[in-house]
């Protein structure tokens, strides 16, 4: 068995006091062992990066830690990986649920010191851990398995194939002209994914070092190892049955999902079934009421409405880069042009989800999203002054997980994996996914008709 950790952590942890302190060898082995593992909840937490430079801070809530590492082990391994230069900590806790019970979270960074040392694979010390490892890998899994939601899709994602043989052209010539982060990646995955052809047990799934299913405490959603493939690979899965697939994935989803929630909060709204029928009846916040209990919001608002039709355009980033253009901006409109996805990145980094910066100092994403859209963008910048910066991401994944797990998987019972906003289904069910999906996206914002749902969804098939 082995954990994702550091090339050379191991002789760091040899040289500290907490090492030397152990009596027994077999106690020094378990240390170095935990101390892998704690590296590795950080190193796997940031799976959608593939290159360790990119790495962020990660939660790692301290229930789990505890179980794993010890009540006060882990707390001894953290001071030690901080003072070797090695982790940073954010002391300010995120409140998470677990098991329905109030828990906190910090945040576990890696430095710079450590993203200089590359990964590794180390092999456990300790038949301690090993054991340990196993159990809880077991626990969790079948935990999962048993879980009415989480359980449907974990069974769903032991019937994909991967098909080596497409893959492998795709992995050939990542390994001749990729970077060396990406050679490591594109190999980890293409070599897991085969791995997992083999199987046919539960059990051997979860006892395998590529193979988990986690969700997050904090906004809901399911990560597991068919979401953190690179897409290219994704595109060579099949149903073990031999039928190909289709994903079915909500455009421009979390900028969508946050102009929708901004939407149910204006201060002029009208009910959906006026919006509907088309009813000429504006009604006013009454400001003796605590709080109007109405759906949608400000479809009559210069601004709403505005936002409202980019949004169901799926027309956000061209926006942008419009706004950009009329500033003069050509290097940032040249980047939505040349390079769309690196262009939607920044959007989402540093127009929505930086930290609050002073309106003079703010990026020029943030910038031209306030020029577009100024009481929607003041109102994420209140939310980051209110609460944390991290708020309108937790709001948006939470939204997202809302519509493609929970929601989703409590109606459809046919097969299907979710991938954080989209479904992974078999070519003949996608239509039924859609059309499942537009009626649950209705059921959160009923001020989306039909015509606007069904433009919401984009299918791609995957021959």
């Amino acid at each position: 068995m082995y954990t994702k950790t550091l090339k050379g952590l191991n002789k760091i942890v040899q040289l500290t006091a907490l090492y030397k302190d152990k009596r027994y060898q077999t106690d020094k082995n378990v240390l170095i062992d935990k101390t892998n593992l704690f590296v590795s909840y950080i190193i796997n937490s940031n799976f959608l990066q593939w290159d360790i430079q990119d790495f962020e801070p990660v939660s790692l809530n301290a229930k789990i830690l505890a179980s794993m590492l010890g009540d006060y082990e882990y707390i001894k391994i953290a001071r030690l990986l901080k003072d070797s230069g090695i982790i940073t900590i954010d002391h300010s806790y995120l409140p998470q649920s677990i098991g329905g019970e109030n828990a906190y979270s910090k945040q576990y960074g890696l430095t710079e010191q450590a993203k200089e040392m590359g990964l590794f694979k180390a092999g456990l010390l300790s038949k301690r851990m090993v054991v340990k490892i196993t159990n809880s890998k077991l626990s969790i899994g079948n935990q999962a398995l048993s879980d009415p939601i989480h359980g449907k899709i974990l069974k769903n994602l032991f019937q994909f194939h991967f098909r080596e043989e497409k893959a492998q052209p795709i992995l050939d010539n990542v390994l001749i002209s990729g970077t060396k982060s990406k050679r490591e990646y594109y190999q980890s995955s293409f070599d897991m994914l085969s791995q997992m052809n083999n199987y046919t047990m539960s059990s051997e799934y979860f006892l395998t070092d590529g193979f988990y299913y986690t969700v997050s405490d904090l906004v809901g959603r399911s990560f597991h190892y068919i979401s953190t493939v690179p897409k290219s690979f994704r595109k060579c899965l099949i149903h073990n049955s031999g039928e190909t697939l289709a994903e079915i994935d909500l455009s421009n989803s979390q900028p969508m999902l946050l102009g929708l929630e901004y939407l149910k909060t204006t201060s002029f709204f009208q009910t959906n079934t006026i919006y509907r029928n088309k009813v000429d009846i504006k009604i006013k916040e009454n400001r003796n009421i605590d709080k109007v209990l109405c759906y949608v919001t400000a479809i009559r608002e210069k601004e709403g409405k505005k936002l409202f039709k980019t949004l169901i355009k799926g027309k956000l980033y061209e926006k942008v880069a419009e706004m950009a253009k009329k500033h003069n901006d050509l290097d940032f409109y040249t980047l939505f042009t040349e390079d769309y996805s690196e262009f939607k990145k920044q959007v989402l980094a540093y127009g929505f989800y930086n930290r609050l910066i002073p309106l003079d100092h703010i990026h020029k994403a943030e910038k031209y999203l306030l020029a577009l859209f100024p009481n929607f963008m003041m109102r994420i910048r209140k939310l980051k002054k209110e609460n944390n910066y991290k708020v309108p991401s937790i709001k948006a994944q939470t939204s997202e997980s809302g519509i493609f797990v929970y929601d989703f998987f409590k109606i459809y019972n046919g097969f299907g994996a979710s991938n954080h906003d989209s479904i992974l289904t078999t070519k003949s069910n996608a239509k039924e996914v859609e059309s499942t999906l537009q009626g649950v996206i209705q059921q959160h914002y009923p001020i989306l008709q039909d015509k606007h749902s069904t433009n919401l969804f984009k299918t791609e098939y995957y021959g």
